[in-house]
């Protein structure tokens, strides 16, 4: 029998191998979590791969360090030191920490809300301190590690390198927290943990508490002040570079923060709002939030890897902004003017020497960026640049545990404080309802449209959004009120209201004061003298507000929101798109687009030719996130809906009967890409065949369900492309095996095979078997997450593992699988359960 120790040097020449990859490392941290040694060592292995790799994994990490229970501090070790290198790590971990602490809040006993707890912490001080504070952190009286670090300092003398190997790891096992095993009451816990923790924030003397409005906002978890740690009299001379850097760093962050917590905020207020309404809402408050940019704010799911030089947002295009269809939920997209390269944390670059004075100083920084809650308070001429100093001084002590405390202690729905805003107008708005006529007073415009006071602007905004507001709580009550009054009547004064909306929504668009002043104000009249080119571009589709948008091609859109953008002519200006979503837990689906890379790495590593669209999500809470648009693609509803219509209408303009039932894809791919015989068409077909093979396994191996046509688009190459991953695994809609066919083939599909059918045949067999051969790398991500999971893909637990392996079929042999495949694809082809499935999403939701 071998011993222990012959053991541990094969794992060590493992450790070494060149085959030992970045995941492999992330799975031996889970199996070995109380090995100290070997988990220090995997950790220090794990920092030497590309920080894309690391980036990667984070979710991983995140789950193996709340809830391994290890008795090893390298892992949460190596996320601060990964953080403290990377900002976009440690906006990441700080999100994914916030959403992991409201899954945990309602066990605040247990040992994973305590390291939680303590993490989130650290990640706090990181980002919002301009200090470090490892050296600060004290060494807790734990008995094992002193014991360890004594007998290696007397080894020392004899093995220098004992001390220098073992050391680290010793003074780091020191600073775990001793495990706390009294018997106590959840609250007294909750009460316990917020005093314990007071000494990480006893150096913040000069931050401000959160007001009351960003208690009530919705989020759970209020931030600290960027400058905590610089005082008044203190000069960016004093500060050295690192505190200068961090500096820096702490004001992208604590303004990152507040800008997406706004845009969520926005999502919130629409949902209230009536959906003939929604649009013209959204356009008014992106317009109001335009007043706070340029702003040292990105989009961090779009930046480089490689370094930290970023894009900085300078506007975002209201008129360009649309509505998503969702049926509970308002998630909109939106297209980002953002100028490259114009964002980074070198103190001595010509964009932060004077940026680092005014930090350091105090001097007109303001604590709240993109508060677009307090509108009634904005006047023309009196704008208070220095609102912080009617904010107190924190008494929080802990920034994550009071709400925490306020929640369990007296359980309160903490409502958007958006909405206390609107309800606050409801007395106002009620008087103006009462009568059968409607009056929304149109705003103040220039009879020159020329030079107007950033000032104005901020004023002429805030006073669209605040009428805006005033009409979508009329909306809302006339809907409470509705029984009241006769359905005729209630049905006149709302259509009199989204009237009035959408021409005070016009008004705005036409106004070019609206333009940032600090550009030249020709740009601003070019558009105002362009506004009848525009003016069906500006309107849209508002019974379907996304269709147009994904319509048109993405760089002729580029380009001309470039044209008549007031920094269009900057040649680092560029735009992206993304689509902000509350409501829903995004960490699923940004597991499952996880899962889908890894399969896209094996086929690229195996260079079969199969075909994949990489999709990135910023999860930035337990009910909320960015999605990385996808450009240049529409869904299979819209394209078989739009074109049904079209045929429709050409053949009833011919004085035909219209005999043409549903559009087919063939039908869309012969418009879009010539005849059959063209070599356009083929190669769209080709692109078609390879992304078919590779979601159809991608939906076999991954249960992925709900795949109707909403959630498959076409891209402008033929490529298909999958959406909204839900349900997977072993959660399925309604909890019914409804969708029991391997993958989705319908008539449509293989109408546009055609005689390539044979093609694709080979094709899924080639890929089935080159994904089967690294089936560990896709078992992996799963092992390491399904347990403790709160994601619904994992109800199955420790099963949904095993299962996934079953599904390789791991057991067959070449000739075998081949004939496997076979059958999956003879039970797909027309499967009565996909058609009956799409026949109830037609009947139910309209879906084509």
């Amino acid at each position: 029998m071998p011993s222990t120790n012959s053991g541990n040097e094969l794992l060590l020449r493992f450790f070494e191998s060149a085959h030992f990859t970045s995941q492999l490392c992330v799975a031996y941290l889970s199996r070995y979590p109380n090995n100290i040694g070997i988990h220090h060592f995997l950790c220090e292995k794990l920092a030497s791969f590309s920080y894309e790799e690391i980036e990667f994994f984070i979710p991983q990490l995140i789950h193996l360090v709340l809830n391994k229970d290890a008795e090893s501090v390298a892992l949460e070790d190596f996320i601060i030191h990964e953080c403290e290198r990377n900002t976009q790590c440690a906006l990441i971990t700080f999100w994914y920490l916030q959403a992991h602490m409201v899954d945990l809040s309602l066990l605040p006993r247990s040992t994973s809300f305590k390291i939680c707890k303590r993490l989130y912490n650290r990640i706090q001080v990181l980002v919002f301190m301009t200090s470090s504070f490892q050296s600060q952190q004290k060494i807790s009286e734990n008995v094992s590690p002193a014991l360890i670090l004594s007998g290696i300092m007397l080894g020392g003398v004899l093995v220098p390198e004992l001390l220098k190997k073992v050391g680290p790891i010793a003074i780091a096992q020191g600073r775990k927290a001793p495990r706390q095993d009294s018997e106590e009451s959840d609250t007294d816990v909750l009460h316990r943990l917020s005093a314990e923790s007071r000494y990480s924030f006893d150096i913040i003397q000069n931050s401000k508490a959160p007001s009351m409005d960003g208690q009530n906002s919705g989020h759970l978890f209020p931030t600290v002040s960027p400058l905590a740690r610089t005082h008044s009299h203190q000069s960016s001379g004093a500060l050295s570079i690192d505190e200068q850097r961090r500096l820096l760093r702490s004001n992208y962050f604590q303004q990152e923060i507040q800008f997406l917590f706004a845009l969520q905020d926005i999502s919130i207020r629409l949902i209230i709002v009536p959906r003939q309404a929604r649009l013209s809402s959204l356009r008014a408050e992106l317009a109001l939030l335009n007043n706070s940019l340029p702003a040292d704010v990105n989009i961090p799911i779009m930046r480089p890897y490689y370094n930290e030089v970023s894009h900085k947002i300078v506007r975002i295009d209201p008129k360009e902004a649309t509505i998503l269809n969702s049926a509970e939920r308002v998630p909109y997209l939106i297209y980002v003017e953002v100028l490259s390269g114009e964002l980074n944390f070198e103190p001595n670059s010509k964009s932060n020497i004077g940026k680092v004075q005014k930090l350091s100083s105090h001097k007109n920084v303001k604590r709240r960026w993109f508060d677009l809650t307090d509108v009634n308070s904005t006047s023309a001429y009196h704008d208070n640049l220095n609102a912080e100093g009617s904010e107190s001084e924190s008494e929080a002590g802990d920034l994550s545990m009071s709400p925490l405390v306020n929640k369990l202690i007296s359980p309160i729905n903490f409502a958007s404080k958006s909405s206390s805003n609107i309800q606050d107008s409801s007395s106002q708005a009620s008087m103006i309802h009462k009568g059968t006529d409607v009056l929304l007073v149109p705003g103040r415009r220039s009879d020159s449209g020329e030079h107007f006071s950033t000032k104005r602007n901020k004023a002429y905004a805030s006073e669209i959004t605040t009428r805006m507001r005033a009409a979508a709580t009329m909306l809302s009550q006339l809907d409470i009120e509705g029984s009241k009054r006769p359905k005729a009547e209630t049905e006149r004064i709302k259509a009199s209201i989204i009237l009035d909306m959408q021409h005070l929504e016009e008004e705005r668009l036409n106004e070019p004061s609206t333009y940032p002043v600090s550009v030249d104000i020709s740009c601003a009249e070019d558009l105002h003298s362009n506004k009848d080119d525009q003016h069906h571009d500006r309107k849209g589709d508002r019974d379907d507000p996304s269709a147009a948008t994904f319509q048109e091609d993405w760089y002729s859109k580029k380009e001309r929101i470039r044209k008549f953008s007031p920094y269009g002519h900057l040649p680092n200006w560029d735009l992206v798109s993304v689509i902000v979503k509350t409501g829903a837990d995004l960490r699923q689906e940004t597991f499952a687009c996880q899962l889908i890379h890894a399969f896209r790495r094996v086929w690229q590593e195996s260079k079969d030719k199969v075909w994949l669209r990489r999709m990135k999500i910023l999860v930035t809470g337990d009910s909320s996130g960015l999605i990385e648009t996808i450009t240049n693609a529409i869904s299979v509803h819209s394209i078989k809906k739009n074109l049904t219509r079209e045929m429709q209408e050409a053949e009833m303009s011919e004085g035909k009967v219209s005999g043409k039932g549903v559009a087919t894809l063939k039908d869309y791919f012969v418009k879009r890409f010539g005849p059959p015989n063209s070599d356009r068409y083929y190669q769209a077909q080709t692109n078609f065949i390879q992304s078919l093979v590779a979601y159809s396994i991608i939906s076999y191996l991954l249960q992925l369900k709900d795949r109707h046509n909403g959630n498959i688009l076409i891209d402008s190459d033929g490529h298909l492309v999958h959406i909204d991953f839900g349900f997977l695994l072993t959660n399925t809609p309604g909890n019914v095996g409804f969708e029991s066919a391997p993958f989705k083939l319908t008539a449509d599909y293989l109408e546009i095979l055609d005689n390539r059918f044979d093609e694709f045949r080979s094709l899924m067999k080639k890929a089935f078997k080159s994904v089967r051969k690294r089936a560990d790398q896709i078992i992996l991500l799963v092992e390491v997450m399904q347990n403790n999971s709160s994601m619904p893909c994992f109800r199955g637990k420790e099963n949904t593992s095993a299962q996934l392996l079953q599904r390789f079929h791991l057991q067959l042999s070449e000739k075998e699988c081949d004939d496997f495949v076979d059958l999956l694809i003879q039970k797909a082809n027309c499967s009565v359960w996909t058609r009956l499935y799409d026949l109830f999403q037609s009947i139910t939701n309209g879906i084509f």
